[in-house]
């Protein structure tokens, strides 16, 4: 699996300002990539070229998935298989479903992309399984779950298709701590089968504990691509895009913790740790 990003510009109208400008990016893989930046940064315009949902206005957007390269291009013939493969899931996606239940609803990606009525269904339970979403939901109305639980069907509904990749925006907005994490094990549980996950986000505390890679964009350009540590390590690039640093990494840092953690609950385990060994 590969995404090229070369020299891609785009400006939503003729004469405005760019999007984004002269965007070089390549992912690789099943890897958990984050993409940041202000409100207007040129995030949503990025991944929404991801599966053709805009077409660069400069430069030139390649997918690799299989051995089979896809143009994201006007002129690309096999639009639909790569959107099959490249599943996008919008920031409110409970706004997405419509179905009289929740199955039919999982259901609906399968079925528009081919599958058998019997295979759809088989995609739709397995898909919210892993979403945690038992059999008593199936003939309910996905209009009667909780923010939460809509939140989980809507992404069910796009797991089910089986996507390569996987591009979330702003997945956990709204959610609490806990929903949040359980949003995650399922990330990285997606991550373990193969899947190429890109999360866009505003919480760098969220970016820090499971990117593999971060983009961080300002005013449509690249400001940083790289590793997730050195992303925030980098005082001058965090400056200039208006980013903090991570508050474990401030509180590792402030506690003079040696031992590399991600997450709360690392830090106190190392500290306990190291403080023991003094």
């Amino acid at each position: 699996m590969k995404i090229k990003v070369s020299n891609v510009s785009y400006t939503y109208k003729k004469g405005d300002k760019l999007a984004l400008e002269d965007i070089n990016l390549e992912f690789n893989g099943s890897e958990v990539i984050f993409i940041m930046g202000a409100s207007g940064s040129g995030k949503s315009t990025l991944i929404q070229h991801l599966n053709g949902l805009l077409f660069p206005c400069k430069g030139k957007v390649e997918i690799e998935i299989d051995g089979k390269t896809f143009l994201v291009d006007k002129k690309e013939k096999n639009m639909k298989e790569l959107r099959k493969q490249v599943g996008l899931v919008f920031q409110f996606p409970e706004n997405q479903l419509f179905e009289s239940s929740v199955l039919k609803d999982v259901m609906f990606g399968p079925k528009n992309f081919g599958y058998s009525n019997s295979e759809a269904e088989k995609l739709a339970k397995g898909s919210l399984t892993l979403m945690g979403i038992g059999e008593n939901y199936y003939n309910r109305s996905p209009f009667d779950l909780s923010g939460g639980e809509k939140r989980k069907v809507a992404l069910a509904g796009v797991i089910a298709s089986k996507p390569k990749i996987l591009v979330l925006d702003e997945p956990t907005s709204s959610l609490d701590n806990k929903s949040t994490q359980e949003f995650f094990k399922i990330v990285e549980r997606l991550k373990e089968k193969g899947v190429m996950v890109i999360v866009v986000t505003h919480d760098v505390d969220l970016c820090y504990e499971y990117a593999d890679k971060v983009v961080i964009l300002s005013k449509g350009k690249v400001a940083y691509f790289g590793d997730y540590n050195n992303a925030f390590n980098n005082e001058e690039v965090l400056k200039s895009v208006n980013v903090e640093k991570p508050f474990v990494l401030k509180a590792k840092e402030r506690l003079l913790v040696e031992k590399d953690v991600r997450s709360i609950a690392q830090l106190v385990e190392a500290y306990r740790e190291e403080s023991q060994d003094e």
